[in-house]
């Protein structure tokens, strides 16, 4: 069902030598410099591709209504037994996904068995050994406890939503209830009150709202197969109507749909629901970012290591390594140690006695960064970032990004102008100067420029009526400067041979969220490149590149 389309760059480069003398922009300091133009195309998320958690619930009714023996003879609506088989399938085609999981309740006048966590709790599993013994020792008893099942339920939800492990991606998750019954609410004693289980399906999109959750649908299906041949549709007191608005009202209190069923036989879910977050992602914030550049008050300067400390303030100013991005190689970057050092306690790039990695290991020779963002994690810990997303405060700045352009990577700031020169932080990271310069003339001068072109939507073939698109761009990025970088620096181990001297590292990252819950942690894509200062337009190529994902 889900069709995978990667998303993609055309990253056309072009490498042109300018002079300040050229432009028309009177600067009190003038260097040299050389620009590169990047164009391509991408494509955005695409929406069947689940890459986030998904936690699908069936509810199942088991009441004698369902199926029974009578003189020898199997008589109910679903006999056979033909609602589990279609769970059953649905999970079986869902399950492959590793973010998938699902819980199964089997209900009548109380809760009869349900799909047990580790704990032996109810709970969402991938088992396939746990789902088939519920699924195989299901039988019908008794009535129809509407309300006792939606407590079990809730009371699911709510372990599940707020004891979890990964609520650095609860924005980024979908819950999907789906409830199956063939009658009205009853649990012996009397019918129950439909405004009670109304409030109840109600509380549970409140729930799922308050606890920042990306997205919670309570969907119910009517299975009606006795009930239209006892109670007389025509008549708006029956059975049948009750039951048939009941469940129709609690699909409306829980953002869901409600689905008739009119046999056992008709029963599927596959088609029916939507495992997808959205229906289309849309881009949020786009940067393209030269690691190798310090944009300065007056000028542009080389950072050979990448470590947020230009060479000539690592060789003039701190004594640091230009070509190593760690000079005391104790898990801390030299630009983390002088930025987060305090009137009270001052870090020395140069000792490695003060780290606050000892409790890390390296793996491979590296620093673990769990949210592969380029900060690892001991330096998130200090800076005060989460180790667990690429973008703390959700504003669509990557941290690294944010941390050296010395904005503010624990807020979203995108509305702030630190300088006060009538260019927000978000467009000087963008445009990749420095957000604590106001000289107009400087950013006019060095400021990337962005050209974005929306191509359209591409359909997405699914092989099902389900209707898929990812939109195309296309973009030309021009201004970037390049410089000329010492031997090594950080990244020279990330090629097979390593870099050379006058190499840049750049990124191009591009931030997505769904259209229908654009506050969600964006998810991010980048493609990265290297280029040498020396490099002139003929040696250049135009070549594809993925944009991967990070997580």
């Amino acid at each position: 069902m889900f069709a995978k389309i990667n998303s993609y760059a055309l990253l056309a480069l072009f490498v042109v030598a300018l002079t300040a003398c050229e432009d028309n922009v009177s600067l009190e300091h003038v260097q040299d410099r050389t620009t590169v133009k990047l164009d391509g195309t991408f494509l955005t998320e695409s929406p069947d591709d689940i890459t986030y958690p998904v936690k699908v619930l069936f509810a199942i009714d088991m009441s004698l209504s369902m199926g029974t023996s009578v003189n020898g003879a199997s008589i109910g609506s679903d006999p056979d037994g033909l609602r589990l088989e279609a769970a059953e399938s649905f999970i079986e085609e869902y399950n492959t996904y590793e973010d998938t999981s699902f819980e199964i309740i089997l209900w009548s006048g109380s809760i009869l068995d349900c799909t047990e966590e580790s704990n032996s709790d109810c709970g969402f599993t991938k088992d396939p050994d746990e789902i088939s013994r519920v699924i195989d020792g299901a039988a019908n008893e008794s009535y129809t406890d509407y309300i006792g099942t939606l407590s079990t339920i809730q009371s699911d939800l709510y372990d599940d939503i707020y004891n979890s492990d990964d609520s650095d991606n609860l924005a980024r998750s979908k819950y999907i209830v789906l409830f199956l019954s063939d009658g009205l609410a009853s649990d012996g004693s009397g019918d129950q009150s439909t405004d009670t289980i109304i409030q109840q399906v109600s509380d549970m999109v409140e729930m799922a709202e308050d606890a920042g959750v990306g997205s919670f649908s309570f969907h119910t299906f009517f299975l009606d197969d006795w009930l239209a041949d006892y109670d007389d549709p025509d008549d708006d007191d029956d059975t049948y109507s009750n039951a048939y608005e009941l469940l129709e009202d609690m699909a409306i209190a829980g953002g869901g749909t409600f689905t008739l069923f009119e046999s056992a036989d008709s029963i599927d879910f596959i088609d029916i629901v939507d495992l997808r977050l959205t229906t289309e992602y849309e881009v949020k914030y786009l940067v393209a970012y030269n690691f190798n550049t310090i944009p300065g008050t007056e000028l542009i300067y080389a950072d050979s290591d990448a470590d947020g400390l230009s060479n000539d303030d690592e060789q003039n100013i701190y004594g640091t390594d230009p070509l190593d991005y760690d000079s005391d190689d104790d898990g801390l970057g030299d630009y983390v140690e002088i930025s987060m050092s305090t009137p009270s306690y001052s870090f020395d790039p140069l000792d490695a006695s003060d780290t606050t990695c000892s409790s890390y290991t390296l793996v491979n020779g590296e620093w673990p960064d769990t949210d592969s963002d380029g900060l690892n994690d001991c330096e998130e810990i200090l800076i005060g970032s989460s180790r667990y997303t690429i973008d703390t405060d959700n504003d669509g700045m990557p941290d690294i990004v944010e941390f050296f352009a010395d904005t503010n990577i624990l807020e979203d700031d995108t509305g702030t102008d630190s300088d006060f020169d009538g260019r927000e932080n978000w467009q000087e990271v963008m445009e990749h100067t420095n957000p604590k310069s106001n000289d107009p003339n400087l950013a006019a001068y060095y400021a990337y420029e962005y050209y974005i072109y929306d191509e359209g939507l591409v359909e997405i073939d699914q092989g099902t009526d389900e209707v898929s698109y990812q939109r195309e761009y296309s973009y030309t990025v021009t201004n970037i400067d390049i410089v000329d970088t010492l031997i090594a620096g950080r990244y020279a181990e990330v090629t097979d041979s390593g870099m050379s001297a006058g190499d840049n590292l750049i990124r191009f990252y591009i931030a997505q969220v769904p259209e229908d819950f654009p506050d969600t942690d964006p998810i991010f894509r980048v493609a990265e490149f290297y280029i040498n200062v020396d490099d002139d337009e003929d040696d250049l190529n135009s070549s594809s590149l993925t944009f991967e994902l990070l997580e």
